[in-house]
């Protein structure tokens, strides 16, 4: 029960990362930025802990050697999704939010719709929509496995 419950909370902790993306896009002012941003680090630690589990259960002795094949596979398949979870989804969530820090930082000067301004503008667009793929993508793997 406890694996089961490790892909069950690491999608959902996934899909709030998720969720916490289009908050922190849509944030209007700094401090609601910030929260967003403390919701998406949380939901972030969330799921590298259920991806850490992965393995501390696979490597449960309660198992027996009887499936001690399925138990690599978990490892390497635990494995895997934190590495592209550390170096796609949370590096560009991350980044997200510092464009966005950019932006509203500097919305309200005088010059607030300069090329830098309107360049940041576009890349969080872009950034929202290859983030969404590689979570769906985390995702649909973690579905394949319950």
């Amino acid at each position: 029960m406890e694996l089961a419950d490790n892909f069950m909370e690491a999608k959902y902790s996934l899909k709030s990362s998720m969720q916490m993306l289009m908050e922190i896009i849509a944030s209007e002012v700094i401090e609601e930025l910030e929260e967003n941003w403390g919701s998406a680090q949380k939901h972030m630690e969330e799921f590298t802990k259920n991806i850490n589990e992965f393995k501390n259960t696979s490597e449960d002795e309660s198992w027996g050697d009887k499936y001690s094949f399925k138990k690599s596979e978990i490892v390497d398949f635990g494995e895997s999704l934190g590495q592209r979870f550390n170096s796609e989804f949370e590096p560009g969530l991350k980044k997200v939010y510092n464009m966005k820090k950019v932006l509203l930082t500097n919305s309200r000067s005088v010059n607030a719709e300069t090329a830098d301004l309107k360049n940041i503008k576009s890349s969080l667009h872009d950034m929202d929509e290859e983030l969404d793929n590689a979570g769906s993508d985390i995702i649909s793997e973690l579905k394949t496995w319950n």
